[in-house]
């Protein structure tokens, strides 16, 4: 089968399994093509020794690490293969009928986590740009996708104090270092208005 015949057999088959899907060109000389539909299910579909095989692709997340589902040993990833000779309708159904009630589920739940880790980076970028703001300190510009974030506290002078802020989501974890006494006893009377974790 030719780069244009796979081409147009993908085309055939997203037209057939309906609204929202189409072809999703990456680079025309590869053997396998992609279906993507418009909620962002991304189907491959590679083409060998007479067969389509038929597997899934996984969520991302803002940053481009893929959220793939663990797959215990003896389970599998959805994939299902069909004979090539096949008309583009019989493609489609059989995509619908044995692999999709398979592999949307699976892929909903990664796009939750997805967004889920999305968010949780988000909250780590804002909660450390707050911190290196109250504390007077430059950060650097951490990964996006980035879950965890440090920041290095060093105040000069002649009672100085250094240490460390660990970030994560909304979570912070502060290390401090030449604190006084009476700083201390200070620090510890304001943690202690800190209300119990639900």
């Amino acid at each position: 089968m030719t780069h244009d015949e796979r081409t147009a057999l993908a085309t055939a088959v997203a037209d057939a399994l309906g609204p929202g899907w189409c072809v999703e060109t990456i680079d025309p000389t590869w053997p396998t093509r992609y279906l993507k539909c418009t909620d962002g299910v991304r189907i491959a579909l590679g083409f060998r020794d007479g067969r389509i095989q038929v597997s899934g692709d996984w969520p991302r997340t803002s940053s481009g690490e893929a959220c793939v589902p663990y797959f215990r040993e003896g389970s599998k990833r959805p994939d299902i293969t069909i004979a090539a000779d096949r008309s583009p309708a019989a493609v489609a159904r059989e995509i619908a009928r044995r692999f999709l009630p398979a592999y949307l589920p699976l892929w909903t739940a990664e796009a939750t986590r997805a967004r889920t880790l999305d968010d949780a980076a988000a909250t780590t970028r804002r909660v450390s740009a707050q911190l290196a703001e109250a504390f007077g300190i430059k950060r650097r510009e951490p990964n996006r996708g980035a879950m965890f974030e440090s920041l290095r506290i060093y105040h000069d002078g002649d009672r100085g104090f250094w240490g460390d802020i660990e970030v994560s989501g909304d979570r912070v974890t502060i290390k401090l270092h030449g604190l006084t006494v009476e700083t201390t006893i200070a620090l510890a009377a304001l943690l202690r208005q800190q209300p119990a974790a639900g």
